[in-house]
């Protein structure tokens, strides 16, 4: 069999001083003025958000959102409003979640579905969980954007809010193009990472009342073995095998950085001390997961625990009466506690200098001193004067503020320098993918050297028959879309005899034997379909009704073989940029037999229902593959303009 294609070849790298490939800000989180959100709500239905019963189940009430600013108004009607947090639900000062799509499906506001609204009732700066924020982002590292605005419920001043980006869908799409629809983990208390067991239903447990791991999207699948494989590697793995098993799952390099600013912002109240706030998103591109901070106002000087984070050893940070795999198995590997150790030297002569710190959290304080100075709820938890929130740059508070911020960095940092030495590193991927469109594959590798990177491909899983090594150039020639912007490709074009439907590859760097990932990855060449996309009716009004009584679209799929159809794996998609848009559910179809599933958008259905329904007058639509991290369109079927209860499929079964 000869399988012809032509591959362009993009390699990307990334350092902490990189930033553009983090989103604007936008109109949304505006930086350079304090816009105001007012919102309208049935003051019965306030009563209600405020009632300790709808505490903590995430029950919203409709109310209408304006926002003003410089540049103009925006107004959405129909959101949800609830309270948001934890222990804040106590105070006077709550925190609210503003949700666009709660009533109205689909709904956003620029881009979002959602808005944290957080009071900063601990912190007489209010500029804490910001100016961390601002450092994440200033490192290069995926972090919520933010801004400060001033919060009004039916013309009533509730005070002076951070305004942070939810975490959920639009937020991996936008920071991992491509992954939209992967899962997405959110880990609360006490979520330490340790190893449970085998079965993935080991970490799917409620306690305290809620899941220590949450899986916030896809959650209709309940999949949770993604994440089991994770733990399970990150913990039976020895200490000679993990860095090649980890690699390839795991980034490790983002989160040695995100265990450093931890360190050096004193955020005790993260996963590596109190195994508490942190998201894992599988990117689904690079098949690995991501770690990703959260919930940051514990932080530069705030504690309640009666301990002094200035001082705390920064190589054994971690709590030390209880496991915390992630952080201590790595510090025992050299090569990752010396990167460690890098990154906390070099982010405290950067991003967190005490110079820079103090200018920037300067400029936050005179943004929002007239709000804040107006805000009588900020003084309702904890009795924080006006002087108390001009004076938090220099001046410890007392009780749960054991220093001011900028005293706080300067000697954090100190004492970090001191606990460390200076370390040299070698480059390193942090992970890679290559993606066919039509007749051109593409591929993207992130990592940091000045040497030579080059991709391999083989013909075998094992990675023993190497038939192609290209290298990759950022000399702005095409596909290079720029000379020295950090992108490298290059593109080959060859003819291949290839038996079956499949290639491998990984990438290399040059004089320095280094790999990623140790084992070479699958990419698909092409697919012989034996399971199909059988028949499907996009408007359905009286043919057949649907589990709950409705005229739903629907898609019937249809197993061609001779054996049963395990349909794990399998995904359909009317989004050719989403191939894991709807994952089917794990079903045994026998042989020439056939399966109906109901294409319905809302996604509380059961798992029967398609989360997309079709459009009447025509779309297409694709039926997926996923093997070993890859994704291979297995059939492509494009759907005319039906009439009303007209179905549409091959005059032969699979034909």
């Amino acid at each position: 069999m000869i399988n012809k294609f032509s591959i362009s070849l993009i390699l990307i790298f990334f350092s902490f001083a990189v930033f553009s490939q983090l989103p604007e800000y936008g109109p949304a989180f505006l930086q350079d003025e304090v816009a105001s959100i007012y919102i309208t709500i049935d003051p019965d239905s306030m009563d209600a958000v405020l009632n300790s019963e709808n505490w903590g189940i995430e029950r919203e009430f409709p109310a209408n959102f304006r926002y003003e600013s410089t540049y103009g108004e925006d107004i959405v009607e129909n959101i949800g409003l609830r309270l948001r947090g934890n222990t804040s639900l106590n105070a006077a000062k709550k925190s609210f979640k503003v949700s666009f799509n709660s009533f109205v499906q689909g709904n956003k506001w620029n881009g979002l579905e959602k808005l944290n609204l957080n009071g900063s009732q601990n912190d007489p700066s209010m500029i804490r969980a910001a100016l961390c924020w601002n450092v994440i982002r200033r490192a290069g590292l995926p972090g919520s954007r933010t801004s400060f605005v001033k919060l009004f419920i039916n013309d009533e001043y509730k005070g002076l809010y951070t305004n942070v980006e939810h975490i959920d869908e639009e937020f991996t799409s936008t920071y991992f193009p491509g992954s939209q629809y992967s899962s997405l983990f959110k880990c609360l208390y006490p979520a330490t990472l340790e190893y449970l067991g085998p079965n993935d239903e080991d970490y799917n447990f409620i306690q305290f009342g809620r899941r220590p791991y949450d899986q916030k999207t896809n959650d209709y699948t309940n999949d949770y073995r993604e994440l089991a494989e994770f733990i399970d590697i990150l913990n039976n793995s020895t200490l000679s095998e993990l860095p090649c098993r980890l690699e390839r799952k795991f980034n490790v390099d983002n989160y040695l950085k995100y265990a450093a600013l931890d360190v050096l912002m004193g955020n005790w109240d993260g996963y590596a001390y109190n195994k508490n706030n942190y998201y894992l998103a599988i990117d689904n591109r690079t098949g690995q997961v991501q770690y990703l901070a959260y919930d940051l106002d514990n932080t530069l000087g705030i504690d309640w625990l009666g301990q002094d984070w200035v001082e705390r050893n920064a190589l054994s940070w971690s709590n030390s009466s209880e496991g915390r795999p992630l952080f201590e198995r790595l510090m025992e590997i050299n090569q990752y506690q010396e990167r460690y150790e890098y990154y906390l030297r070099l982010f405290a002569q950067t991003v967190l200098e005490p110079e820079t710190i103090a200018n920037i959290s300067a400029d936050m304080i005179s943004l929002i001193s007239e709000a804040a100075e107006n805000d009588e709820y900020r003084t309702m938890d904890y009795g924080f004067s006006y002087e108390d929130f001009l004076n938090s740059l220099d001046s410890a508070w007392g009780n749960q503020v054991d220093y001011a911020i900028n005293e706080f960095v300067f000697l954090r940092d100190s004492s970090a320098l001191a606990q460390t030495s200076e370390q040299e590193i070698t480059p390193m991927i942090q992970g890679g993918y290559m993606e066919q469109l039509s007749e051109n594959a593409y591929c993207w590798v992130s990592g940091s050297t000045n040497e030579n990177v080059n991709l391999i491909l083989f013909t075998d899983e094992a990675g023993q028959n190497q038939f192609l090594s290209r290298q990759m150039l950022d000399d702005g020639v095409f596909p290079d879309e720029a000379s020295g912007d950090g992108i490298y490709s290059c593109e080959v074009s060859p003819e291949i005899a290839l038996e079956g439907n499949r290639l491998y590859y990984r990438f290399e760097i040059e004089n320095i034997n280094k790999i990623w990932p140790c084992e070479p990855r699958l990419h698909f060449l092409m697919d012989e379909n034996t399971h199909f996309i059988n028949e499907v009716m996009s408007r359905n009004t009286a043919s057949i009704q649907d589990g709950e009584g409705n005229f739903s679209d629907w898609i019937e799929v249809y197993n061609s073989t001779s054996d049963v159809w395990n349909t794990d794996g399998y995904y359909l998609t009317d989004n050719i940029e989403f191939l894991n848009k709807w994952a089917l559910p794990e079903l045994q179809i026998l042989p020439n037999q056939f399966h109906l599933f109901w294409a319905n958008e809302l996604e509380d259905l059961e798992r029967n229902y398609c989360i997309f329904s079709l459009a009447a007058g025509g779309e297409t639509i694709f039926l997926v593959r996923k093997e070993d991290d890859a994704y291979i369109m297995s059939q492509t079927l494009i759907i005319p303009n039906l009439q009303a209860n007209q179905s549409y499929g091959p005059i032969t079964d699979g034909g």
